[in-house]
C-alpha cells in the first residue's frame, strides 16, 4: 500500500474518535481561554496552541502544545510531533518528532500510530 493511501485509511477510521473528550465547551474569548490554560487545563492549552497556529505564531503555539503534551494530552502530543517534523515554531527535528509520535501512538491515538509507522517506513528520525 502506498503511504498516502495508508494515511487516508487511518484518517477515515479515526474520524469518529475526534471530539470524543469534549465534555464542556471551552471559552470562546482568548482572555478566558488563556486563563483556563494557565490553570493547567489540557484542552484549553491545546486549543490555545491551535489558535496561535492559525494566527501564524508557531513559537507561541509550540509553547502551549508542549504544556498539554507534557501532561499526556494525545492531540497535543501528535501536533507537537508534527511541528517538529515540519519545523514549525521549532527547528526541524525528525528524532524529536518520532519521540512525540511514539508517545501518542502508545496511547492508542490512530493518527500518531499512522505517522509513527510512516516515519519508520521512510526511515526518518529512526535508527
Amino acid at each position: 500500500m502506498r503511504p498516502t493511501l495508508i494515511a487516508l485509511l487511518a484518517m477515515c477510521l479515526c474520524l469518529p474518535l475526534m471530539g470524543a473528550d469534549k465534555d464542556m465547551p471551552l471559552p470562546k474569548d482568548l482572555k478566558s481561554l488563556k486563563a483556563l490554560a494557565e490553570k493547567g487545563d489540557t484542552r484549553a492549552q491545546n486549543n490555545l496552541g491551535l489558535r496561535y497556529s492559525i494566527g501564524q505564531d508557531d513559537r507561541e503555539a509550540v509553547k502551549w502544545y508542549r504544556k498539554a503534551a507534557d501532561q499526556g494530552y494525545a492531540e497535543a502530543q501528535y501536533t507537537l510531533g508534527r511541528m517538529y517534523y515540519k519545523g514549525q515554531g521549532v527547528e526541524k527535528d525528525d528524532e524529536e518528532a518520532v519521540k512525540w509520535y511514539r508517545k501518542v501512538a502508545e496511547q492508542g491515538y490512530p493518527f500518531g500510530q499512522n505517522k509513527l509507522g510512516l516515519m519508520y517506513w521512510e526511515g526518518e528520525g529512526v535508527p
